[in-house]
């Protein structure tokens, strides 16, 4: 899921059936995920042999708020790919701003943000900027440094 698209729901590399799920559960999904909350969950099979071709690995999927540790689920599932996850997520949570404070847009650098605070560089790597990145809708991270610069 890039900005605000539609997409299907993977865990560990497999999907994620409907069973059980909620409104709380695409919350706490999102959230986890880095993004500001769940616009939107259904279920279906629309990506084809991509989708099918995939294991079922996760089900019941059941949380009783917006936070993943209040979720329970379950490796083993008595579902079929008609029944899998797509789920829509909106606002990352991160956010570039520059000198001044505004948002950055673009293939620029800019402070990392999130949740209106400032993201340290404990144990960040470029797998952490490039995986932040795509959570923002970029392709990728063209580069990261830390310091104080701003």
């Amino acid at each position: 899921i890039n900005g605000e698209g539609e997409g299907l729901l993977l865990f560990k590399g497999g999907t994620v059936c409907d069973d059980g799920f909620s409104a709380n559960s695409a919350h706490a999904i999102c959230k986890t995920m880095g993004y500001s909350a769940a616009s939107h969950y259904r279920h279906g099979l629309i990506y084809g042999s991509f989708q099918s071709r995939k294991r079922i690995g996760l089900d019941d999927v059941v949380c009783s708020n917006y936070h993943w540790a209040s979720c329970r689920s379950t490796p083993n599932h008595n579902c079929g790919h008609h029944k899998d996850i797509l789920l829509t997520c909106y606002g990352t949570g991160f956010k570039l701003i520059n000198s001044r404070g505004s948002f950055v847009t673009g293939q620029r650098e800019g402070l990392l943000t999130y949740q209106h605070g400032t993201v340290c560089d404990d144990y960040f790597n470029y797998n952490s900027a490039h995986a932040i990145c795509r959570v923002m809708g970029y392709s990728s991270a063209a580069r990261w440094r830390h310091g104080y610069i701003y």
